[in-house]
This record gives structure tokens, sequence and C-alpha cells, in this order.
């Protein structure tokens, strides 16, 4: 149903970024859902010029977004638009009261491709989880609440294909490193694990369909 909300937005804008009563930005940070973020704000055209500039120069295979933001009935609705194109490619729901996610749609030029996603959520003491559909994949993460913090800290990480497990993620105390096991249970390998506020300096590109 979130999804109804954007019906009247446009596929292409002619943006203007230096209309100081719209707010645009350069990343949209969803941090599994439970902790969203809006970064770099677009300050007037003569800075998007600067770094479409800087991704032609240095990236030029690859795409960016840049994000519409409205707010409205306890909601935020981002538009996520190309940089190269101004076309429509992402559409995300917010809920303005917890700042966690509500829905997700990646819209790509061969419309069978599109991906939407409803994300739910359970608390259980102090434990959160959250619930990631999106066709046949489901995606169910689990969070534990730190006081010190005063937020919360991801443990484990499920994802179902077809209703049955494939993957499982396992982050240490520390949240500085994670452990990836096949659907049996098997170790696969151990990594670190980065924020993803780290990608967006000053966006985040992706590689042109």
């Amino acid at each position: 149903m979130s999804s109804l909300a954007f019906t009247a937005c446009t596929n292409q804008i002619k943006p203007n970024f230096d209309d100081r009563n719209s707010q645009y930005y350069y990343c949209a940070i969803l941090e599994a859902g439970i902790s969203f973020n809006i970064m770099n704000k677009i300050g007037s055209n003569s800075n998007f010029n600067q770094n479409l500039n800087f991704l032609d120069k240095f990236e030029p295979k690859r795409d960016a977004n840049y994000y519409k933001v409205i707010q409205k009935d306890k909601k935020i609705f981002l538009y996520g638009y190309s940089m190269r194109t101004h076309q429509l490619k992402e559409l995300i729901t917010v809920n303005a009261e917890n700042n966690r996610l509500l829905y997700t749609k990646k819209l790509n030029s061969n419309l069978d491709k599109n991906r939407e996603c409803y994300w739910t959520y359970h608390l259980n003491g102090t434990t959160l989880k959250s619930i990631e559909t999106c066709d046949k994949t489901k995606n169910v993460r689990y969070f534990d609440y730190i006081p010190k913090w005063k937020s919360y800290g991801i443990r484990k990480h499920l994802i179902y294909q077809n209703n049955k497990l494939v993957t499982t993620f396992l982050h240490d105390e520390a949240y500085s490193s994670i452990k990836m096991y096949d659907e049996n249970g098997t170790f696969i390998e151990e990594g670190k694990t980065m924020g993803e506020s780290d990608f967006c300096i000053p966006f985040q590109s992706y590689s042109i369909e």
C-alpha cells in the first residue's frame, strides 16, 4: 500500500537545487531498515554539476542517485533519481516517528526486474526483529538494544529463498566482524563490517544497466 503514495510522481524531473523550498540529498542510508538517515544535502545547481563532472571523470561507466525528500502524514517519501538522466530509479517510504524503513522499490528499464520490498518489525523485550520481504526472498534480522549507544546493534541476519534458509550472518559483540554460514550451518568465511554511510562520499554509485 505504501507504493500508492508515489503515483503522483513523474518518471523524470527538472530539478532546481537552488530552490530552498525543495530538499535534495545525495545519500539515503538505510542501515538494515531500523535506522534511516539522509546525508550530503545538495546545496545548489553548481554543487550538483561539480559532482556530476566528478562522476563523469572518475566513474564514466557508472551512475548514482540523488533523492528528493518529502514528509507527509508522519511518513517520509523519497524519490531517487539518476544523476545522469533524472529518470526515477528508486522509491522509499520511512516511518517519520521512529525512522524505520517501511517500503522500497527499485525501478529498472526492464519492468520485469523491478524489485519491491516491504519491512515489518517485532519487539520482544530488548530484541528487535525486522523482516524484509522482497518477492521470493526474505531477510530476517535480529538486533539487541545497547543502552550506552541508546540504539540497536545487529546480531544475526538470516536470508531465506522460497521460504528456505540459504545464508546466515553472525556479528561479533564489537560489531566489527561478521561470519557467514551456508544453509547447513557450515562456516564459509569471515569478514569486516562497514557502515553504509562509508559508501556515500559524496554519493553512492552503481553500474549502468
